[in-house]
């Protein structure tokens, strides 16, 4: 997904494979989301998403409270939940 900005939002129970997307605002308010061989470059991902799934995934972003997050083929699964520029995992 080249351009990715502002797709996949206010969507529940998507599962996503071999996926490479470019763009801010991914994924915004999500429920449910289990992705696999994951990369994304882009800021703010998962805004407001909660109980999110990610493994082999490597992602460029900046988050709401301004950390940059590198995570490079790695297995990562958490809840998560952004709100007011937190990141709760």
């Amino acid at each position: 997904m080249p351009n990715a900005e502002e797709t996949l939002w206010n969507c529940d129970g998507v599962t996503m494979e071999n996926v490479s997307a470019n763009g801010d605002y991914f994924a915004m308010n999500n429920k449910n989301m289990k992705i696999n061989n994951f990369q994304l470059s882009g800021n703010y991902p998962f805004d407001g998403s909660e109980n999110v799934e990610i493994h082999n995934a490597k992602m460029l972003s900046k988050m709401h409270s301004g950390i940059l997050i590198m995570l490079q083929y790695m297995t990562l699964i958490y809840q998560v939940s952004i709100l007011a520029g937190i990141l709760r995992i």
